[in-house]
């Protein structure tokens, strides 16, 4: 006797649906939650579009308590930095 998926109640097969039908909630439920995150996304500035995955040595200036002068020594150094690519 062979088994089947069609018959494999776990699989999503027979009257239970099992595991496929809890894999479809599943991805629903995460469609739902990334269009939450789409809508806030895209109601950013661009700009903050644009740098919101930067690296972390970039990123850890942005909430820095530090004065705006040492902020700003910070980025001149990084902008020198990208600078040598360019």
């Amino acid at each position: 006797m062979e088994d089947s998926d069609e018959e494999d109640p776990l699989l999503g097969g027979g009257l239970g649906g099992g595991f496929s039908k809890m894999l479809e909630t599943a991805a629903k439920m995460k469609e739902a939650e990334m269009k939450q995150d789409r809508k806030r996304y895209d109601a950013l500035p661009s700009y903050v579009q644009h740098t919101i995955f930067h690296k972390e040595d970039i990123t850890k200036w942005r909430d820095s308590t530090l004065a705006l002068q040492d902020r700003l020594v910070a980025a001149d150094k990084i902008k020198d930095e990208v600078a040598t690519y360019i």
